[in-house]
């Protein structure tokens, strides 16, 4: 079973070369990501992947959701981190499913109205 996945993998990336596979993608953020930074998931592959994968040097660096399936979590927590925290860089993974549940424009206007977007 494992030869076969390092061989469909291994197809993958030559018929589509361009594409980047979850762990590379996490890789690349953690490659950009300040030492700082605070990051947040949602429930699912990203956040048993981003555990992982990210490292954290700082206590309350990394914002889950464990074993309660909380899907939508990732999006507000950050926002309260941030709020918490604005001196440092915060980053959410967000599917689309979990974007799609949780972040209604009312969320949106609050992160802008208090500034924590940016």
């Amino acid at each position: 079973m494992f030869i076969k996945a390092l061989e469909y993998r291994g197809d993958a990336q030559e018929s589509e070369p361009d594409k980047m596979s979850p762990r590379q993608v996490l890789r690349a953020i953690q490659d950009g990501l300040p030492k700082n930074a605070m990051v947040s998931t949602d429930i699912g592959n990203i956040c048993a992947m981003a555990n992982s994968y990210l490292p954290f040097e700082e206590p309350r660096s990394f914002l889950a959701p464990g074993m309660f399936g909380n899907c939508g979590y990732a999006f507000p927590s950050i926002m309260g981190a941030k709020l918490a925290r604005s001196d440092r860089p915060a980053v959410a993974l967000v599917g689309d499913g979990a974007f799609i549940y949780c972040c209604s424009t009312a969320a949106l206007w609050a992160a802008s109205f208090y500034n924590a977007l940016t």
